[in-house]
C-alpha cells in the first residue's frame, strides 16, 4: 500500500506531535520529582518542632530532611524526631538521650519493624495474621535468621503509631520477638558529600546488611 505525499506528511506530523507530548510529559514528571526532592532537602523547621542538633552530634547529611514529627519528654532529657529523606530509608526516627554527657543518638527505620515468627508458623500464616491487623510483610522471609520485616501501612509514620504497632506485634501469639529496625550512620567526615539515603545502613548484625552504603527498600 502506497501513501500519497499528503498522507506521509500527515502521518509524520501526527507522529511528531505524539512524540512531543510524550517527551513533555516525561520532563514534567521528572521536574515534579526533583521539586519534591528539593522540598525535602530544603524544608524549614516547623514551628511546633525543635531543630536537629548541629554537627557533629547529628551528621551533616542527616540535616537535609523534612521533619514530620517531634516529641520531647516532660523532663527534657529525651527528644525524638521523624524525618523524611529522599531514598533508601525514606523515614527515619532519630532519638536523643540527653541524660548523659554528651547526649547520645540512635537511629531507626520509622516504617519498618523487624520480627521473628514462633517455631512452626508458616510464612503464609504470618502474612494472613498481619493483614488482619492492617500490617504486611516487607521483603522476603529470611529463614536463616528467622526474620520477617513488617511494614506499617501509613502515608506518614508517627512516633506514637510506631511504638503502638511495636507493642501489638510483641503481644501477638504467633510472634516470638519484635524490635525496631536499627540504622547505623557513618561518621560525618565520611558522609560529607553524600545524600542522606547513601549514608544509612543496617547494623552488621542485621541479616539485611548487604552493602556498606545501605539497601534500597
Amino acid at each position: 500500500m502506497f501513501l500519497s505525499d499528503k498522507e506521509r506528511i500527515s502521518t509524520f506530523l501526527i507522529g511528531s506531535l505524539i512524540g512531543c507530548l510524550i517527551v513533555a510529559g516525561l520532563l514534567q514528571r521528572r521536574s515534579h520529582r526533583l521539586n519534591e526532592h528539593d522540598k525535602i532537602r530544603n524544608a524549614s523547621v516547623p514551628e511546633w518542632a525543635e531543630p536537629l542538633p548541629e554537627p557533629p552530634s547529628i551528621p551533616v547529611a542527616l540535616q537535609f530532611g523534612k521533619i514530620l514529627e517531634f516529641d520531647k519528654s516532660e523532663e527534657g532529657t529525651s527528644r525524638s524526631w521523624i524525618l523524611q529523606y529522599e531514598k533508601n530509608y525514606p523515614f527515619v526516627l532519630i532519638k536523643e538521650d540527653a541524660s548523659s554527657h554528651p547526649p547520645t543518638y540512635e537511629y531507626y527505620a520509622a516504617d519498618i519493624i523487624k520480627t521473628s515468627p514462633k517455631p512452626g508458623v508458616t510464612y503464609k500464616d504470618y502474612q494472613e495474621k498481619l493483614v488482619e491487623i492492617n500490617l504486611f510483610p516487607r521483603g522476603n522471609y529470611l529463614r536463616k535468621f528467622n526474620v520477617i520485616n513488617v511494614g506499617i501501612l501509613q502515608e506518614k509514620p508517627s512516633i506514637s503509631s510506631l511504638y503502638a504497632t511495636l507493642e501489638i506485634l510483641r503481644k501477638h501469639p504467633i510472634i516470638q520477638s519484635a524490635e525496631l529496625e536499627t540504622i547505623e550512620v557513618r561518621k560525618a567526615e565520611e558522609s560529607r558529600f553524600q545524600l542522606p539515603g547513601q549514608i544509612l545502613k543496617r547494623l552488621p548484625d542485621s541479616p539485611n546488611a548487604t552493602s556498606p552504603t545501605g539497601s534500597q527498600l
